[in-house]
C-alpha cells in the first residue's frame, strides 16, 4: 500500500498521512471467543462464554494519530432445561457482569446540531448492557 493524505478528523483544514501498516479504524486489534457447557444430568444443561474483542482506532482515524477505544471482555450464561422431550425452557444472560464499554466511535461534527460550544468530535456508541431473556421452545 502506498501512503496517501487524508483529513485531520480534530482539523478539517489539516492533512495528514496514512502510511502503510496503518490499522483499519473500527475494527479490533485482537478478538478472542471462548465458550464452555455442561450437560449437568440429562434434563440440564448450563454455559458460559467470554468473548474479548480489543483496541479499535474511532473510524475516520485512518492515519492512526487519536486514542483508541479500549478493549473490553464479555461474559454470557445459557441455561436450558428439558421438561419433556418436546418442551424446553430456556434461559439466556448477557454481559453478566454489566461491563460498560463503547462498541464503536467515528469523529464528526455536530455542531449544526449540538451547537458551537459542543467542539468533541468524537461520538462513541455505549455497548449493551446486562441483559436476559427467558424462553421455551416446542418441537414435534
Amino acid at each position: 500500500m502506498s501512503p496517501f493524505d487524508t483529513v485531520n478528523p480534530l482539523a478539517s483544514d489539516e492533512a495528514i498521512v496514512v502510511n502503510a501498516g496503518s490499522k483499519i479504524p473500527g475494527l479490533p486489534e485482537h478478538i478472542f471467543k471462548a465458550a464452555v457447557g455442561v450437560d449437568l444430568w440429562q434434563k440440564l444443561s448450563v454455559g458460559v462464554n467470554g468473548e474479548y474483542s480489543g483496541d479499535r482506532y474511532l473510524r475516520g482515524d485512518e492515519a492512526n494519530r487519536n486514542s483508541k477505544l479500549m478493549g473490553y471482555w464479555l461474559f454470557n450464561a445459557t441455561a436450558e432445561y428439558k421438561v419433556t422431550k418436546n418442551f424446553t425452557v430456556f434461559g439466556k444472560l448477557d454481559n453478566i457482569f454489566d461491563k460498560r464499554y463503547y462498541s464503536f466511535g467515528a469523529y464528526g461534527d455536530a455542531t449544526q446540531v449540538l451547537g458551537n460550544d459542543y467542539n468533541d468530535g468524537r461520538f462513541v456508541s455505549p455497548g449493551m448492557p446486562r441483559a436476559g431473556w427467558v424462553g421455551v421452545r416446542l418441537s414435534m
